[in-house]
């Protein structure tokens, strides 16, 4: 004979359960407002920049209908065409993630040559 749960037992269960379900719903509401960060950002992005979807989809080598999904939150974004997105748009990841309010990003090139500047303006004065 099957021994059923003491009733504080199952009251435990069912409040697991629901605790379960509360942290799901809010991980769900969480992605889907990101996503739709990305999207808004992306989108701006390149229309700024003039670029049809069908051209950008090109220059990120995705499938059009796939990148306009993204660009109108039905499905998550890959990192790897993120990377390709951020790339061809002349922003960082985290401009696009939401993480900052800086469109421009500066390549470790650039970041290099000012140091040399600097460096070098530093020597010339001494």
């Amino acid at each position: 004979m099957e021994k059923k749960p003491k009733p504080s037992q199952a009251n435990k269960y069912v409040d697991a359960f629901q605790k379960g379900m509360d942290i799901g719903k809010d991980m769900n509401e969480a992605r889907v407002e990101q996503r739709q960060i990305v999207a808004k950002r992306v989108k701006t992005l390149r229309m700024e920049k003039g670029i049809s979807q069908e051209k950008f989809s090109d220059m990120i080598h995705a499938n059009v209908l796939t990148y306009r999904g993204y660009e109108n939150c039905k499905s998550d974004i890959p990192l790897f065409y993120l990377v390709r997105i951020a790339d061809q748009l002349e922003t960082s990841l985290d401009y696009l993630a939401g993480r900052t309010e800086a469109k421009d990003t500066v390549t470790l090139e650039q970041r290099v040559e000012r140091l040399e500047e600097i460096v070098l303006k530093g020597s010339e004065t001494q």
